[in-house]
Parts: structure tokens; C-alpha cells; sequence
């Protein structure tokens, strides 16, 4: 199954906190079907 596939119901909520190039703190809540996947969007 590729991402997708992925219904609103299959996705899971992670939270993160992360620092971006400016050194800004920036946190919020993706959602992804899997940890691998929500990471991918994060790095885009």
C-alpha cells in the first residue's frame, strides 16, 4: 500500500519538535501512515 492509498482513517498523529536552518524552534502535530512516512514529510 502506498501513502496514497493511506484513507484519513489509516493515518496516525506524531507530534514533533524540531530546529530549523534559522535556528527557529518549530513543533506541530503531521499526519502519517507509518513513522518512516511522516519523517519523509517533515524532511520535504
Amino acid at each position: 500500500m502506498n501513502a496514497q492509498a493511506l484513507s484519513q482513517n489509516d493515518l496516525m498523529q506524531f507530534k514533533y519538535t524540531a530546529t530549523n536552518n534559522q535556528g527557529k524552534t518549530l513543533s506541530g502535530i503531521i499526519n502519517a501512515g507509518n513513522e518512516t512516512l511522516a519523517r519523509t514529510q517533515l524532511n520535504n
